[in-house]
Order: C-alpha cells, then structure tokens, then sequence
C-alpha cells in the first residue's frame, strides 16, 4: 500500500529485515531509506513519481 512518497509493505514473520536491507543495499536513487519491523517495510521514496517507480519494481520482483 502506499501514500504520497511512503510505501508500506507486508512480508512473512521475520521477512522485513532482510527484505529492507536489500532494498538500501540496492542503491535505488529513488529510495531514501527504509525503516522494517518484525514483517512491515516503510519504504521512503524521493517523490510521487520515485514511488511509482519503485512500487513497480517491487511489484514486479514479487511475481517472480
């Protein structure tokens, strides 16, 4: 789900951690950071537009 520059995502018990240290470790121009919890990522995006490119990007990893 998503809001103005944020990205909230939901993983599995435990998942967030590692998922939200290879999303910093990525590099992504379009992220400012991540804050994670125990299975929530709060994704922090430069603007609207970053969002959508990142939220694609996700969407598209997790078809996968």
């Amino acid at each position: 789900d998503f809001v103005r520059e944020l990205i909230v995502v939901r993983t599995v018990s435990a998942g967030a951690q590692p998922i939200s240290e290879a999303i910093d470790s990525e590099g992504n121009p379009d992220v400012l950071g991540t804050i994670a919890g125990e299975n929530t990522i709060l994704i922090i995006c430069r603007s609207e537009p970053a969002r959508e490119r990142v939220a694609k990007r996700l969407l598209a990893l997790a078809k996968r």
